[in-house]
């Protein structure tokens, strides 16, 4: 091989090398530029994915309070004690309908608020899980929805302060406040209905 052949051929060898760096160092410009044109890009589809992980986080926790129904935690039930400790010795008749696991639970978790209040739940007046449907605590009535009160005007302290203590301590709302549909001579005349829960 000759000196000519060689020089050609060691040209165009030369000649890729500097290709081959043009290419690295476009590559290089290349690598820059697109990091630095898609950071916005990339903030943006961040922004969407945290978006909607708090909806669906939100959806699971609406979903989560359907399924596990009404409840009060043990720091609930002791607000709501608080709330109302000032009534302690006054009776009131409890109640929840057979067959509704949900209501018994959540009028068990409030028959605890109010015998740690001091208040009396005497056992005959203990109808968790025993209302049948179309009979009402105190007489005939239809299905209840929600949490009820019934009282005479001498209960309306009372049933002022469980309102509220529920409303503050659980978010819960009373449906109805009603006076007895009959006279309960010698027992509570205030009553609570944990009825069918609300969807």
């Amino acid at each position: 091989m000759g000196a000519e052949v060689a020089t050609y051929w060691l040209s165009w060898i030369r000649l890729v090398q500097l290709i081959a760096v043009l290419l690295v160092a476009v590559g290089v410009v290349a690598e820059f530029a697109s990091e630095w044109l898609s950071r916005p890009l990339e903030k943006v589809i961040d922004a969407a994915r945290e978006l909607r992980i708090a909806e669906l986080n939100n959806e699971t926790a609406r979903l989560q309070k359907i399924v596990t129904g009404r409840q009060l935690s043990n720091e609930q039930i002791a607000s709501i004690a608080e709330a109302i400790k000032g009534f302690g010795g006054h009776k009131v008749y409890l109640g929840s309908y057979s067959g509704d696991a949900e209501g018994a639970r959540f009028a068990g978790q409030l028959k605890k608020a109010l015998d740690d209040a001091g208040i009396v739940v005497d056992p005959s007046d203990n109808l968790i899980g025993q209302v049948i449907v179309g009979i009402g605590l105190a007489g005939w009535g239809g299905l209840n929805w929600g949490i009820h009160l019934q009282g005479t005007s001498g209960d309306d302290g009372l049933m002022d302060a469980i309102t509220s203590a529920l409303a503050e301590n659980g978010q819960f709302k009373i449906e109805n406040r009603t006076r007895p549909a009959m006279i309960r001579e010698g027992r509570a005349t205030l009553g609570v209905m944990v009825g069918l829960r609300p969807l």
